[in-house]
């Protein structure tokens, strides 16, 4: 095995320099060309640096798109949401043989708690409400504003706690 001397390392003819022989996959650091070399570092060797700017803005860019991506989603989840739960929802229930109906008309802003039974047709209270996020609507009651989250299935809606009445959810139907 022949040594390598300096001016080998140094002269223009002999290149043993393993990032000249193929500078797209190998890169040697400068504490590691000793290593491979006695004497002087040839100056052929280069270090591929990557600046600030560039990192940072690729970063960038992905973490803009990740939110624009939450917030898309955010509003399509809110628009039907809402959708969902503007109509009226009813429930039928027995009091001494006699039935009647209680209703729930949800409009945009306004919550109407309505009687209904065979010849008499009466709202018992109205609620204002906003949506706070997809499930959950705040409602400003007599007492203050009570958040209540809201499930919706196919044909039944639940709210927790119940709106009009002491339990701890309350079911509707379409």
């Amino acid at each position: 095995m022949s040594s390598i001397t300096p001016s080998a390392v140094n002269s223009k003819k002999t290149s043993i320099c393993p990032s000249e022989v193929n500078r797209k996959t190998t890169t040697i650091q400068p504490r590691e060309a000793n290593k491979y070399y006695k004497g002087t570092i040839p100056k052929s060797i280069s270090i591929p640096t990557k600046t600030v700017s560039q990192t940072s803005s690729a970063g960038i860019t992905i973490a803009v798109l990740a939110l624009v991506g939450i917030l898309v989603w955010y509003i399509y989840s809110y628009v039907a949401f809402t959708d969902e739960l503007t109509r009226t929802w009813e429930r039928v229930e027995a009091d001494d043989g006699t039935y009647y109906t209680l209703q729930l008309k949800i409009s945009d802003d306004e919550i109407d708690y309505n009687f209904d039974a065979w010849l008499i047709s009466s709202t018992i209270a109205s609620y204002d409400y906003w949506c706070l996020a997809p499930g959950i609507i705040v409602v400003d009651q007599v007492y203050g504003k009570e958040i209540i989250k809201i499930s919706i299935e196919e044909d039944m809606m639940i709210m927790t706690p119940a709106l009009t009445s002491t339990d701890d959810k309350e079911y509707w139907f379409k």
